[in-house]
């Protein structure tokens, strides 16, 4: 199989922030070609600095064979924006990434 990209992106965990809801963590997969490894926490920040070195992120989601499925690029400008603030303009919902929270 080829590689989608360096890391999979398959979750994410909101917390509460003052006023907001905030996306502050990850369950990011490696890409090893073949397979996609175990899924790993990582913080909103890890991702970005791993994004600022030239890694490559897609968004992964399970269908209901069990099956991995390739989702969207994620890419550092867009990132910040997509998963600043869930109740930010809901009214853009096609802006905004959905993904399972763990």
């Amino acid at each position: 199989m080829k590689k989608w990209a360096d890391y999979l992106i398959s979750a994410m965990r909101i917390t509460e922030g003052t006023n907001a809801k905030l996306t502050a963590y990850f369950k990011v997969h490696q890409d090893k070609g073949d397979y996609i490894g175990a899924g790993v926490t990582w913080t909103k920040e890890e991702v970005l600095e791993a994004m600022k070195n030239g890694e490559a992120f897609l968004t992964i989601y399970k269908e209901n064979n069990g099956k991995w499925k390739k989702g969207f690029c994620v890419q550092e400008i867009a990132f910040s924006h997509l998963f600043k603030r869930l109740d930010e303009k809901k009214e853009e919902k096609n802006h905004t990434v959905l993904l399972p929270e763990f």
